[in-house]
C-alpha cells in the first residue's frame, strides 16, 4: 500500500528495526511493538529511545541518500549513464522527469517527518521522568531539520508539517523556500541547545560511535544552511568553532569512510550482521553490486549503472589522492572507465555512510570567509583540504579566484556523495550556465534539453491527488 504524506497514520517503525542486529545501538534495539505512538510508548527511556532508533534505522538501511547521490549525479555532470541501464535511469540522465515518473524523495522523507513530529509531541506530553529527554528531543529536532533540508533542496517550496495531526497536514500547501530555511534553522538551533557535545548511546552513555547526531552535527548542518542562505558571518563563526573544538580531523583519504573515522561528524551505520544483505554501505551495492566475479569484467561491467563523466575526471589534479583512493578503474580492451569508489568493502562494520564530514566545514569556512573579504583565511582552509589530498598549496589574489578554487575542491571532495554537486549548482546560481553546456554532451540516448525550472523536481501525481492544496512544482 502506498504511503502518502497526507493520509499516513503514524505507526512506530517496525519491520526494519525488528530485523536488524548491529553493534550500533539504534540497530540493536527494536522499535516498540505493533502500535501507534501512544502515551504508553513514552513511559520510560527505553521505550522512548526505540522511537528515535526506528527513524535512524530507516535512514540507515534504506537507500534515500544513496539513490539521491546516484540520481543527482546522473541529472547533472558527475556521471555518464552506462548503456545497459538506459531504461532504469535514462529519465534522470536526460533531465526528463514528470509527475508520472517523479522521484520518491517526497514520499521517502515526509513519513520520517511525521514520525519525528509524533516523537516530539509524545516526549513533551508524557508525565514520565525521562533521564535523557533533552537528547531524544534534540535528535528529533535534528532529524526533522535534516529531512526538510533535503526536501527543500530537491523541490524548492515544500510543505512544513510540525504536527502529527494528519487532518491538519492534509490541508497544508507548499511554503516558500525561505520559510523552509527559517524552519530548518529554528530546528537546528533547538537541537544544538539540547544535544550533548560528545557522542552518546541511546541510554546516554558516552561512546566512540558517531552514529547518533550530537551538538557538533547540529552545528555542522546549521553552518551548511547558513552558507546557503548567505549568512556569511555566522557561517564563519560556527564552522570555525567546529574546526577548533570538535576533535574531528582531516584523516588520510584511505581512512575517511571507515567506521568512526576522525573525518566523520555524523555517519549512518549499515546492518552489521554478516548474514544480512544490508551488511554494507548502500553506495557499495549501487556502484559495485554488478561485480560478482563470475564472468569477464567487460561482461559484468555492462550491469554497472554509471561511470564518472569526463568533466568530473577533469577536476582531479595529478597526484590527487582522492582520485587514487576514491576512484576505481575498469580496464576494458578499448578504453578505461572510472567508477566512484569511496566505499570499498563488503565486510560488515568496516565502513559507514558519511552524512556530515569535517572536510565540508573547512570548505564552508573558506567560502564564507571569501564572501566577506577574508581571502587569507579562505585560502588557509582550502589548502588544509588540498594538503590532505596530497596537493600543493594554492595562492589566489581575488574573491573570484578563491571561490572558483573552492568549487573545484568541492567537486573533488564530494563527488557521488549526498547530492552536493546538484545543490551547489543551484545555490551558486550557476546551474543554468553549466547544464546548458552539459546537455550538449548527453547525446548517448538522444537529444537532451535544459530549462531553468528543471532545477527543482516534480511531485508525483498521486501526492497532488491526495491533497487539493498541494500544487505541482512550477514548470511540470
Amino acid at each position: 500500500m502506498k504511503i502518502n504524506i497526507y493520509n499516513i497514520k503514524l505507526i512506530a517503525f517496525l519491520g526494519v528495526a525488528f530485523s536488524l542486529s548491529s553493534c550500533e545501538d539504534y540497530l540493536d534495539i527494536p522499535a516498540p511493538s505493533n502500535a501507534f505512538y501512544e502515551e504508553n510508548t513514552f513511559v520510560n527511556d527505553a521505550t522512548t529511545a526505540t522511537t528515535i532508533n526506528g527513524v535512524l534505522a530507516q535512514l540507515s538501511v534504506n537507500y534515500y541518500l544513496s539513490n539521491l547521490s546516484l540520481y543527482t549525479g546522473l541529472y547533472t555532470d558527475e556521471f555518464t549513464l552506462n548503456l545497459n541501464n538506459a531504461i532504469t535511469y535514462q529519465r534522470f540522465y536526460n533531465n526528463d522527469l514528470t509527475s508520472n515518473n517523479a522521484p520518491s524523495a517526497w514520499s521517502d522523507f515526509y513519513p520520517l517527518v511525521y514520525r519525528v513530529n509524533a516523537i516530539i509531541e509524545g516526549i513533551n506530553d508524557t508525565n514520565a521522568a525521562l533521564s535523557n529527554k533533552d537528547q531524544y528531543l534534540g535528535e528529533a529536532y535534528f532529524l526533522r531539520a535534516f529531512s526538510f533540508y533535503y526536501l527543500t533542496n530537491i523541490y524548492g517550496d515544500i510543505a512544513l508539517p510540525t504536527t502529527s495531526d494528519y487532518i491538519v497536514n492534509n490541508k497544508l500547501s507548499r511554503q516558500p523556500q525561505e520559510e523552509a530555511f527559517q524552519q530548518i534553522i529554528a530546528d537546528l538551533e533547538m537541537a544544538e541547545s539540547l544535544l550533548s557535545e560528545g557522542y552518546v548511546t541511546s541510554d546516554g552513555s558516552e561512546t566512540l560511535s558517531q552514529a547518533r547526531p550530537n551538538k557538533i552535527a547540529a552545528q555542522a548542518l546549521l553552518s551548511r544552511v547558513l552558507l546557503q542562505t548567505e549568512n556569511w558571518e555566522r557561517a564563519v563563526e560556527i564552522s570555525s568553532a567546529i574546526l577548533n573544538q570538535s576533535g574531528q580531523s582531516l584523516v588520510d583519504t584511505e581512512n575517511v569512510f571507515k567506521t568512526d573515522s576522525g573525518a566523520m561528524i555524523w555517519e549512518l551505520m549499515p546492518n552489521n550482521n554478516p548474514d544480512s544483505y544490508m551488511k554494507y554501505v548502500p553506495d557499495y551495492n549501487i556502484y559495485f553490486g554488478w561485480n560478482y566475479g563470475f564472468s569477464p569484467v567487460e561482461v559484468e561491467f555492462g550491469n554497472a549503472p554509471v561511470y564518472l563523466s569526463e568533466s568530473q575526471l577533469d577536476v582531479f589534479e595529478e597526484g590527487d589522492q582522492r582520485f587514487e583512493n576514491w576512484v576505481y578503474p575498469v580496464e576494458l580492451p578499448d578504453t578505461t572507465y572510472y567508477l566512484p569508489y569511496k566505499y570499498q568493502t563488503k565486510t560488515a562494520g568496516e565502513e559507514a555512510s558519511a552524512i556530515l564530514r569535517i572536510a565540508e566545514q573547512y570548505l564552508i569556512n573558506a567560502e564564507a570567509n571569501a564572501e566577506i573579504g577574508n581571502l587569507g583565511a579562505a585560502v588557509t582552509s582550502i589548502n588544509a583540504v588540498r594538503n590532505r589530498a596530497g596537493l600543493p598549496a594554492i595562492t589566489a589574489n581575488s574573491r573570484e579566484e578563491v571561490l572558483a578554487a573552492i568549487m573545484k575542491e568541492r567537486r573533488a571532495e564530494f563527488f557521488a556523495e549526498g547530492g552536493y554537486r546538484f545543490f551547489d549548482l543551484k545555490r551558486t546560481n550557476t546551474i543554468d550556465e553549466v547544464m546548458n553546456d552539459v546537455v550538449k554532451e548527453k547525446t548517448k540516448f538522444g537529444e537532451v534539453t535544459w530549462d531553468s525550472y528543471k532545477q527543482f523536481w516534480p511531485i508525483s501525481y498521486s501526492e497532488i491527488n491526495a491533497n487539493p492544496n498541494l500544487e505541482q512544482t512550477e514548470g511540470y
